[in-house]
């Protein structure tokens, strides 16, 4: 019953830690959730960005915060911010020129 116990409560317990982890169970089970770019650029538009188009991966277990936004707006030369949301927030970045 103890071996069967810890094969129920070990994924249990892995399965609602947040953030995945890299190599974690997480890693695998797809909970991620991937950002929508979108960018506001000097002549006060926003543009939405797709995804894939500006990451090379989809890994759910990248803090997409560090790296995005410095990308977008290197590779953007009228962003002034770029914005990542989630389904549960949004955040926003300006670009330091």
């Amino acid at each position: 019953m103890g071996i069967l116990a810890l094969q129920l409560v070990v994924p249990a317990i892995a399965f609602f830690q947040e953030p995945p982890t890299r190599l974690g169970w997480q890693m695998y089970s797809g909970i991620g959730e991937l950002p929508k770019v979108h960018v506001e650029t000097e002549a006060n538009t926003t543009e939405k960005i797709v995804f894939m188009d500006v990451a090379a991966n989809n890994r759910s277990e990248i803090d997409w915060r560090k790296y995005l936004p410095e990308f977008v707006c290197q590779e953007n030369a009228n962003a002034i911010a770029v914005e990542l949301a989630y389904s549960t927030r949004t955040e926003s970045f300006e670009c330091g020129k």
